[in-house]
């Protein structure tokens, strides 16, 4: 499976092109384009680092195929719009941090995520309003039936 346009665009909707370098929060770390910390080489995003839009559109299907990759197989029983909820929220947590978590486990075992979405809403123990806003978006399209 690969992420359909409708996960790319749910992820370009909340991490918004960005061609300079930026911090999303005081705890984050540095972040260009479509909220990427690090480039194809594995280098850091750094302060001052910029981008253009042909160079972020690549960066950001890296980074889908490269969450593909580490994800592994996914279940047989998984569907489009589940993947594509479930590739936003790693994209935006990072794949260890998912695939470490009980959220992640049940996933791998082709069970329901949906009630784990709201687990993710949190920075440094505090409930950050744009996290909450792309959980609900993320738990909606995961429960959304696939129309073919």
């Amino acid at each position: 499976m690969r992420v359909s346009q409708k996960g790319i665009d749910l992820i370009k909707e909340f991490e918004k092109m960005k061609s300079v370098a930026y911090k999303p929060t005081p705890y984050d770390r540095w972040t260009v384009g479509y909220g990427v910390t690090f480039y194809s080489n594995g280098a850091a995003v750094k302060e001052g680092d910029t981008l253009t839009q042909e160079q972020a559109e690549e960066l950001l299907e890296y980074h889908l195929n490269d969450i593909l990759k580490k994800l592994g197989a996914i279940p047989k029983n998984v569907t489009q719009n589940q993947l594509d909820a479930v590739v936003s929220l790693v994209y935006n947590i990072g794949v260890t941090a998912f695939l470490t978590s009980e959220t992640g486990k049940l996933f791998k075992q082709g069970k329901d995520i949906s009630h784990k979405f709201d687990k993710w809403i949190y920075q440094n123990g505090s409930q950050l309003k744009g996290l909450v806003r792309r959980r609900k978006a993320e738990k909606e399209l995961y429960m959304a039936p696939d129309v073919v």
